[in-house]
């Protein structure tokens, strides 16, 4: 956490929830340590943030660096839920290849930025 840190709370949580689960624990209480004097019930806020599973820690970063494609998949996936609540089965299909589409293009991504394809 380079510069200044930040005070607020969101800004605290976005901060420490794209850090790897290994550092989590240090790097909060770290930062619990450092408002403590000024914002006691801050500094217990933080505190009290549990350290994320690997799979809440990808999801994170997924979020922070690709919420377009988190956006696009929330939206698709209200279009699919819509279409079966209807028994629209020819929108059901078209929705179910576009999601295909969305899983080959966030496998394609992470591939070109960690050099392994996702399985």
């Amino acid at each position: 956490m380079a510069g200044k840190p930040p005070t607020d709370f969101e800004a605290i949580t976005d901060a420490l929830y794209v850090l790897a689960p290994t550092a989590f624990t240090a790097a909060r209480n770290e930062r619990a340590d450092e408002v403590k004097k000024s914002d006691p019930q801050l500094a217990k806020a933080i505190r009290a943030l549990h350290r994320p599973t690997v799979a809440a820690w990808a999801a994170n970063l997924l979020a922070h660096r690709h919420h377009d494609l988190v956006r696009q998949l929330m939206d698709l996936g209200q279009a699919l839920r819509e279409a079966q609540e209807h028994l629209a089965g020819e929108q059901m299909r078209g929705l179910a290849d576009q999601r295909r589409l969305h899983r080959s293009a966030a496998r394609a991504r992470r591939s070109s930025s960690t050099g392994t394809a996702l399985v």
